[in-house]
């Protein structure tokens, strides 16, 4: 069967996929994925077999109805590859999707029993074909077994996501780094900064003062070197964490190649000893490269996206508000800011000393001071939303009595143009009728004058 599966998300959905492609190209089936351009490279190692096409547009960005153009394009180079069903891949789709859909409606469609991205456009009209059931807790991996099965119409031997650079991927790391003073296995890697440019990446930032006191640690207590990388607006952040070791920013060093592509950090991924930072892209690489993971993360997707690797040590906070998809309504991302230093300290204790195999998800606890803040924090958000909601009202009911008075003017005005337009109407009957029998008086004197004149002729 000739399947054309549409893949919109980021680099660790992506990586978690594998089994499932991995799966399906075993069973026979011929796989074309349509992907963003920037999961280009990754989808080219999780599914080497399967032919690839762009989205050519942005599909979480596109609103209904725009950039139909483009989309034809994307419809007609499907079209091409002659398919027997489009996989929807992820939990929740996007209008780019519904669209595609919709252009293919003679194409049966498989999926989820999930729903279409919130805030992109109205709710869905795809007919799907087949649908699994999952609900929206199950971690990512497990959603994708579930399809598989429905897919493949049987129980299926699942692994977790696996990947393998090329040596063209290594080469390139390993010249880079060597000019870095990194050489294989001698280092790990650190994903640490975040963008100022985006909310949602500084929401799930542990804080740059705190990344700075696990690396020292890192460096003085067990001797580890590191290799920042990030994407260019995250590099600015990294330094400034480096800058923040005093000595021990010797043992580590930000990456800022010209050009620093995913090649680059594949390579390096697979040289290094294991991965320590934030819940990202390379975190995922790196446990599909069976290196160690040591991360921090947040509670907005928690524990959907938890990295699957044979070693790792998971760190959260447990709050009330867990998995709010990162909708978060207090000051700071508590979930995330108030992991404390120690505990990731001694998770980096454990993974030095080979004490650490398999994966521990932490959620630590919440002490009570914080608990009384969020509820602190909660309860002026209430009252300050009920306040707003409360002055918006008042300026809804005087806008109301602003357009009720402006309503009943016009209608005093209409009263009065109505009574004038009747008394200029009876003025235009008086007149029509005082115009009317002088010339009637004047037709009948005339008549008679003719009648009585001698002759019949009429009189002067």
């Amino acid at each position: 069967m000739r399947l054309v599966a549409s893949n919109p998300d980021a680099m660790g959905d992506m990586i978690l996929r594998q089994p499932l492609y991995a799966a399906l190209a075993g069973a026979g089936h011929e796989l074309l994925l349509i992907v963003r351009s920037n999961t280009i490279p990754v989808a080219r190692l999780v599914a080497p077999a399967a032919r690839l096409l762009e989205f050519p547009v942005d599909p979480y960005t596109m609103t209904a109805g725009k950039h139909v153009i483009r989309l034809e394009w994307l419809v007609r180079q499907v079209r091409a590859f002659q398919p027997d069903l489009l996989l929807l891949a992820s939990y929740q789709w996007t209008v780019a999707e519904e669209q595609l859909a919709a252009a293919l409606s003679d194409v049966p469609v498989a999926g989820m029993t999930g729903h279409l991205c919130p805030g992109t456009g109205p709710a869905s009209g795809i007919r799907f074909t087949r649908q699994v059931e999952v609900s929206r807790e199950l971690h990512e991996l497990e959603k994708n077994r579930r399809l598989c099965e429905m897919l493949l119409d049987r129980p299926v031997g699942w692994e977790r996501p696996r990947v393998t650079v090329t040596d063209e991927q290594r080469q390139r790391a390993r010249s880079v780094l060597a000019r870095y003073g990194l050489g294989p296995d001698g280092f790990w890697v650190a994903a640490v900064g975040e963008s100022p440019r985006s909310r949602l990446s500084l929401l799930r930032s542990w804080g740059e003062q705190r990344w700075a006191e696990v690396l020292g640690h890192a460096v003085r207590a067990h001797g580890w070197r590191f290799a920042l990388l990030g994407l260019p607006e995250e590099q600015e952040a990294s330094r400034r964490i480096r800058a923040a070791l005093g000595p021990a920013a010797a043992s580590a060093v930000v990456v800022d190649e010209p050009g620093h592509d995913f090649d680059l950090l594949a390579g390096a991924t697979a040289l290094c000893r294991g991965y320590l930072g934030r819940d990202t892209g390379p975190m995922h690489l790196a446990a599909a490269l069976d290196k160690p993971v040591i991360a921090v993360f947040g509670g907005g997707h928690w524990p959907r996206f938890t990295p699957v690797a044979t070693s790792a040590r998971v760190l959260t906070l447990g709050v009330p508000c867990q998995d709010c998809a990162w909708d978060c309504p207090f000051a700071e991302s508590y979930c995330i800011k108030e992991v404390p230093v120690d505990a990731v300290t001694t998770a980096i204790d454990e993974i030095a000393a080979s004490s650490a195999g398999g994966v521990r998800l932490e959620v630590l606890p919440s002490s009570a001071e914080l608990v009384g803040r969020m509820v602190r924090e909660l309860r002026a958000l209430h009252v300050s939303e009920s306040e707003r909601l409360l002055l918006q009202l008042q300026e809804k009911e005087a806008a109301l009595h602003r357009v009720a008075e402006i309503a009943e003017g016009y209608r005093r005005t209409v009263a009065e143009r109505d009574q004038q337009l009747q008394e200029v109407d009876h003025q235009l009957q008086r007149l029509l009728r005082l115009t009317r029998y002088p010339r009637a008086i004047a037709r009948a004197f005339r008549t008679v004058a003719r009648i009585l004149s001698p002759g019949g002729k009429r009189a002067s």
